[in-house]
């Protein structure tokens, strides 16, 4: 298992290093729109459990 993890990160550290900076900063923010999004419906979930 340990290996595997090494790996990954191995293999993960090596694609961000081959990623320029404009992919970086279009990936920051899709990522940060999908987190709202998640953040925004798991809020509304929360208040509608809340108020059943």
């Amino acid at each position: 298992m340990d290996n595997e993890v090494r790996w990954l990160i191995e293999e993960i550290m090596q694609l961000l290093q081959k990623m320029s900076d404009e992919d970086t900063k279009n990936y920051r923010k899709e990522v940060g729109d999908t987190r709202h999004v998640h953040r925004t419906r798991l809020t509304r979930n929360c208040k509608l459990y809340q108020a059943s």
